[in-house]
């Protein structure tokens, strides 16, 4: 009955589902009109191109009649069309905040990548020991990083096998490649990379990567200082510095996100 618009009775089931403050607020932001303004003054910043535009064509021999030409035209287009990037770039934060991001942990047998898992969700929900090849299967967690809700996924270590159970784990890994948002691939610090590490950044060089080296504690002196690579020790939790890497790969600063219409 024209109470509220489609963007408002969407953000009423947003609300009731919303699991954390940011959820809230991007909720309440279309609840209050806010994303319904941002959208109708787009809109009526191009009604009146096309105004301008037809009564120039139509009657250009009216005096008063602001005149229109191409330059003019394309100037405002211009800003409409920044304006529409920048609404673009951030719905896709916002979506990643309430649905979630799925992070994919590679790497090949033992470089700690079940460590890491468990570090992260503060849970020992990942088998760890010394055997290469213990995981088999997808095992999953959920965290919030400051209002950003992301999904790991510790993976089979890539590498040739004959075991067939490990061969389908392998293929699973290849999988989560493809569909996963971003993918954190794994290094060992103590030992030089390895041909099947080469192998794995350029299966996974077409995708959002981060660069980690595990095991900072006992690193060697090759793998030290090495650009665009965070240093993580995950059996002793110091993962702080890959949280902060996360945010930044996806583009994610809460002070950007907060008090403003987002679609």
């Amino acid at each position: 009955n024209t109470k509220i618009d489609l963007i408002q009775a969407e953000a009423i089931n947003d609300l009731i589902k919303s699991k954390s403050k940011e959820e809230k607020d991007i909720a309440l932001s279309g609840l209050n009109k806010n994303t319904s303004k941002l959208m109708l003054e787009l809109k009526e910043e191009f009604i009146k191109i096309i105004s301008n535009i037809e009564v120039n064509i139509d009657y250009p021999e009216y005096d008063g009649v602001e005149e229109i030409t191409k330059e003019t035209t394309e100037k405002q287009l211009k800003k409409i069309e920044k304006q529409l990037k920048t609404i673009l770039k951030e719905s896709v934060v916002t979506n990643f905040i309430k649905e979630g991001i799925e992070v994919a942990i590679i790497g090949r047998p033992n470089v700690g990548k079940s460590s890491l898992l468990n570090a992260l969700i503060k849970e020992e929900k990942a088998i760890v020991t010394n055997i290469e090849g213990t995981t088999r299967d997808i095992v999953e967690g959920s965290i919030n990083i400051d209002g950003l809700k992301v999904n790991f996924i510790d993976t089979a270590g890539i590498r040739e096998s004959t075991d067939f159970i490990e061969k389908i784990g392998i293929e699973k890994s290849r999988e989560k490649i493809n569909s996963a948002d971003l993918i954190i691939l794994l290094f060992d610090a103590s030992r030089e990379l390895e041909k099947e590490d080469e192998k794995i950044i350029k299966i996974t060089k077409e995708k959002k990567t981060i660069f980690v080296f595990n095991k900072e504690d006992i690193i060697i002196d090759k793998n030290k200082n090495k650009d665009n690579f965070v240093y993580v020790n995950a059996k002793e939790g110091n993962i702080a510095n890959l949280k902060e890497k996360i945010k930044e790969q996806i583009g994610y600063k809460k002070q950007d996100f907060s008090n403003k219409p987002l679609l």
